[in-house]
């Protein structure tokens, strides 16, 4: 399982390239609500399809490059907490 808050970024990154979410979920077998559901996780080959509908949706192959620039420490929720309080030696 994935977190969520990748998936909601991706979607956001999307529409800010002109992307129609419409046309987006379209393609999903999921709806936009699956994204903000209380379990707040993904399965592999959920974000799978999402990135590959993306990917069909946009002429912009670098995409997965402006999810990664839009990540913040809490884009990834408790475990971007933990990641950043880890020792590093």
């Amino acid at each position: 399982m994935l977190p969520s808050q990748i998936a909601v970024l991706t979607v956001e990154v999307f529409e800010r390239l002109g992307g129609r979410k419409d046309a987006l979920f379209d393609r999903l077998s999921f709806n936009e609500d699956r994204l903000f559901a209380a379990e707040g996780h993904l399965s592999f080959d959920d974000m799978h399809q999402l990135i590959l509908a993306v990917l069909k949706l946009t002429d912009a192959p670098w995409i997965g490059l402006a999810v990664g620039k839009a990540q913040t420490i809490s884009s990834w929720g408790i475990l971007g907490y933990a990641i950043i309080s880890c020792a590093t030696e």
